[in-house]
């Protein structure tokens, strides 16, 4: 069938980030099938990555119209949108995408990263709590629900979310970062570093644990080790900018003379 093998040369070249090899393969497929509705969406995606907005808004309506049914088409016209500015737009085809396919946790996730970057969490709460209802809980709409409740400063609900996914991937080291991240703001600094230990134990060399574990330290006035592990943090990965902050802050305000150095 020379418009599927067409279409399917156009998904490798997708995959290899080749826009316009992207789309002479489309238009091949939609020389032989002009009713090809995936065609019209690679061409879509391909001209959005070639900055040509308009071509591939109107390419993704075609797409749209040909199989509206399917929320990948809308999630990627409202990335479009999302890139043109047209933030009411993008909010409105998220929401559609989730009406279609409420139970996929990849069409939630898109809405959810969308609702999070735009800082609205109540809604970001409501809508994962639609998902959870028909799809059931797992790991990570704990972990966007946690996020949503860590921004509202609610860090007890943020706790008891990231309990919930730890309950579910209890070596999950990145789980556990976040949980001790909320335990070393809400002022249990025992139970940020018990969590440290916990994801240590299986990525000793992580940097956002290293960063967490220096937090608690530097709460706690215990300036010696959060400096250890702040260092530790950066020697991982140096552009984590809470891991040179954190260094400024113990040399600045150490009560040990020996350790602070205004300099550094």
């Amino acid at each position: 069938e020379p418009a599927s093998a067409h279409m399917l040369r156009s998904g490798i070249y997708a995959h290899q980030g080749e826009w316009e090899r992207v789309l002479t393969s489309a238009d091949e497929a939609l020389k032989h099938d002009p009713e090809m509705a995936d065609a019209y969406l690679f061409r879509g995606i391909a001209k959005a990555w070639l900055n040509d907005f308009t071509a591939a808004s109107v390419a993704l309506s075609q797409a749209i119209e040909l199989n509206g049914a399917d929320p990948e088409y809308w999630v990627n016209r409202a990335q479009l949108f999302a890139k043109m500015g047209r933030f009411s737009d993008t909010v409105a085809h998220m929401r559609t995408a989730f009406r279609l396919a409420p139970e996929s946790e990849e069409t939630v996730g898109a809405l959810a990263n969308l609702l999070n970057r735009e800082n609205l969490q109540t809604e970001l709460l409501i809508e994962t709590a639609k998902h959870v209802s028909i799809a059931g809980d797992s790991a990570t709409m704990s972990l966007w629900r946690a996020g949503a409740w860590q921004r509202l400063r609610n860090y007890e609900m943020a706790i008891a979310e990231m309990s919930e996914a730890i309950r579910i991937e209890p070596t999950n080291a990145e789980y556990l970062a976040y949980r001790g991240m909320y335990y070393a703001i809400a002022g249990k600094l025992d139970l940020a570093l018990e969590d440290c230990a916990r994801g240590e134990q299986s990525r000793p060399n992580d940097a956002n644990l290293a960063m967490v574990r220096g937090m608690a330290n530097l709460y706690g006035c215990r300036f010696a080790d959060a400096l250890t592990a702040f260092r530790k943090c950066i020697a991982i990965e140096d552009e984590n900018p809470i891991g040179h902050y954190g260094i400024a802050f113990a040399l600045s305000g150490a009560h040990d003379e020996k350790l602070r150095d205004g300099n550094q």
